[in-house]
């Protein structure tokens, strides 16, 4: 336990996407929230962000907020 640091870390969550029209299965993606000096940020694994980078925050993350009751 000499490396761990109560003011930075790092966790991922397993969070469910839309179901895949043409296959019918569910996408899971990897959003992963660091913790750094007092902040957090978020980061998926979802396309989203990619195609429309102006996108402060794709529907996993906000979905997980809710979960985690986070502003």
């Amino acid at each position: 336990m000499d490396n761990w640091d109560v003011n930075n870390w790092t966790h991922k969550y397993g969070e469910m996407g839309s179901r895949d029209k043409k296959t019918g299965k569910l996408n899971n993606y990897i959003v992963t929230q660091t913790h750094k000096n007092g902040v957090n940020t978020f980061k998926c694994s979802c396309p989203a962000t990619t195609y429309r980078p102006w996108l402060e925050a794709c529907k996993h993350i906000k979905r997980l907020k809710e979960k985690l009751m986070l502003p």
